[in-house]
């Protein structure tokens, strides 16, 4: 056992600092509720940098450094300060466009569109527990109907038990992200140096002398993005004044014949803040993902040449082969962690104790078991709600494996995307083996799980290892900040239903003035399980075959970067170029990439430095400006620029 007693002590965490932290969330909540899905103007959860989250740690540190100057310490320290910013993020996550916004629209959809010409009610409705499902009809009559009130007992009776079930969920899907947080950490951080990119925006911006935002180059990226959001959003008002067109173009206005015409939409657009991000990521990593992005493209080019989709409507398997190679990826990370791994395992089956684990966010024997009971209760509620347990275990190992690697691609990559749309391992499981060798209630389960399986843009378990990286670096208790997430995982959930809620009931889903998200996305999954069961496809081969030739590219990728080192091809960027957000953000990567490349060639390291506060300034710009106009639409009728993508 290790003597754990001359640890250098960490930074003092205040109990106000949290305090604060779970005060603002329910109101974070409700601006990303109003942005995003009500009046659908500013979308910070579909990148991996949530700009709002941004704005709301340089307005803290503003406030912090007055009070500081009233009175020494009255302010917020860095450590408080980014622990906060964590806060926010993972209030964020969940209320997002792929976390709470799909899970409300699946619970009250079926029963308000259930009628007697779809036959819903005997096709699928049967088969779900009342308890998961909005049934009340004074509940969706205030929903979909609106001029009411969250609050008035016979609505708010309606909500009670789906959101209580669901909630629990949740809480059980946070709770597998927290202890793979904390048994991860050490290894990536100390053990393989990873660089973690999407802390150091925060951690620069809180420097305690202040050094980035008295960097005339930050100012000069800060200025570039500045003008073209002001310029814009003033387009807007007065349609008279120019527009600079920085996302108005597209691949497909082009290539308008067969088989090019298969490329898709692909934009070609100057996002600055993307810029600015790519400018963080490791060379290899940065040039994989618009090369591979092209790899992606020229395979639906082929597909369509050779008319594949003709008979084989699901080729060439693209959301398929992403789902492999993020398996293959997770794959990569437990064999390079085995070791360390075999150490945790030590630590939770004896009174052994790894060396400095006194110092994690967890003990190893902790988080052992916050794992092994998160993941049992998961499993439990399939099981008790319906599903077969052997389709119900596979899905799990299926969606840890993509949550372990959306963990490495942020913590290695500091990937701006990692959404996956539609590479669902319950969806992809009914495409291979066909809906008749799944029960009804199994194919239920698949459908309620793509709330959280649709895309993985705002996936929330990245906020727990990032957040302990940053108490890490700036020498705060990790297990401080750690249990600071846990009351903000637990404040965050209750937060997003109520954001989303009383952000659309006042109009009423059916009210023109609002975007519409919280009725669409729950047509998606009901509409498709209501296929499935009337006119069952048969098993499609095809998509077992994508899975396995994505595994396996990358881990040949993997062997080739050990084999040859300076390899350029990287299989983090395999896994996440095939997405639909990558091709919003390829052409900007790929500008980051050239400007990168360039510097570190000719100027090394230190030009890297040199030029690093101008990249971070194009982001901060382009946060700020659009964050600033997304405040002023949330409390008007102004529809600000979209100035993400």
């Amino acid at each position: 056992m290790v003597d754990e007693t001359t640890a250098v002590q960490p930074v003092p965490l205040r109990a106000r600092a949290i305090l604060l932290g779970l005060l603002l969330i329910p109101l974070n909540s409700y601006w990303v509720a109003v942005m995003e899905a009500a009046k659908y103007t500013g979308h910070p959860t579909t990148y991996s940098l949530y700009f709002n989250c941004v704005c709301w740690l340089l307005l803290l540190t503003v406030i912090s450094r007055g009070l500081d100057r009233l009175r020494p310490g009255l302010g917020l320290s860095r450590p408080e300060l980014l622990m906060v910013y964590f806060m926010l993020g993972i209030g964020s996550a969940l209320v997002g466009h792929d976390q709470a916004q799909v899970l409300l629209s699946m619970l009250w959809h079926p029963h308000q569109y259930a009628t007697p010409e779809n036959g819903w009610q005997d096709l699928f409705i049967r088969y779900v527990h009342p308890s998961l499902l909005i049934s009340q009809k004074e509940t969706l009559k205030a929903i979909f109907m609106g001029h009411d009130t969250l609050w008035r007992p016979e609505v708010f009776s309606g909500f009670v038990k789906p959101l209580f079930w669901w909630g629990l969920f949740t809480a059980a899907l946070l709770g597998t992200f927290a202890s793979m947080g904390a048994i991860l950490r050490r290894q990536w951080a100390d053990h393989e140096k990873l660089t973690f990119p999407l802390v150091m925006l925060p951690l620069e911006m809180t420097q305690p002398d202040g050094g980035l935002w008295r960097n005339p180059l930050m100012w000069a990226g800060f200025a570039l993005p500045l003008f073209i959001n002001l310029m814009n959003n003033l387009h807007q008002v007065y349609p008279s004044l120019p527009y600079i067109a920085c996302r108005d173009k597209y691949l497909s206005d082009y290539l308008t014949t067969h088989p090019w015409n298969a490329v898709g939409w692909s934009p070609l657009w100057f996002l600055p803040w993307a810029i600015g991000l790519g400018y963080l990521l490791p060379l290899d990593i940065l040039f994989s993902s618009w090369v591979f992005f092209w790899y992606w493209k020229a395979q639906m080019v082929i597909a369509a040449a050779l008319g594949l989709g003709n008979n084989k409507p699901l080729a060439p398997y693209v959301p398929e082969q992403a789902l492999g190679a993020y398996l293959g990826i997770a794959t990569i990370v437990i064999w390079a962690a085995r070791a360390h791994l075999r150490d945790v395992w030590r630590a939770t089956i004896s009174s052994w104790r790894a060396e400095g684990e006194g110092r994690e966010a967890m003990r190893y024997r902790t988080a052992s078991l916050l794992h092994l009971v998160s993941v049992g209760f998961l499993l439990w509620f399939s099981i008790h709600f319906g599903m077969d347990a052997v389709p119900a275990i596979l899905f799990l190992v299926g969606y840890l494996g993509v949550t372990l690697a959306v963990l490495r691609l942020r913590a290695e990559f500091g990937a701006p995307v990692h959404d996956l749309h539609f590479a669902d391992p319950g969806l992809i499981a009914v495409h291979i083996m066909g809906p008749l060798n799944f029960t009804p209630r199994t194919l239920v389960g698949y459908t309620f799980f793509f709330w959280f399986n649709r895309a993985h843009r705002s996936h929330p378990g990245p906020f727990f290892i990032e957040s302990i990286v940053g108490a890490q670096r700036t020498g705060v208790s990790q297990r401080k900040v750690m249990l600071a997430m846990v009351l903000a995982a637990l404040v965050a959930i209750p937060s997003a239903y109520w954001a989303l809620i009383a952000s659309h009931i006042g109009e009423g889903l059916e009210s023109s003035k609002l975007a519409g998200i919280m009725r669409g996305f729950g047509s998606q999954p009901w509409n498709q399980l209501a296929a499935w069961l009337k006119t069952p496809t048969k098993p499609d081969g095809g998509a077992l075959t994508g899975i396995g030739a994505g595994y396996v590219v990358a881990l040949l990728l993997f062997l080739v970067r050990i084999r040859f080192v300076g390899f350029p091809l990287h299989p983090v960027g395999y896994g996440i170029s095939s997405t639909w957000s990558m091709g919003t953000v390829w052409l900007p990567l790929m500008i980051a990439w050239a400007c990168k490349a360039s510097i570190v060639r000719y100027s090394g390291l230190k030009g890297y430095r040199r030029f690093l506060p101008f990249f971070l300034g194009l982001i901060l710009g382009d946060f700020l400006a659009g964050g600033l106009a997304n405040v002023i639409g949330t409390f008007s009728d102004f529809k600000p620029y979209h100035f993400l993508g």
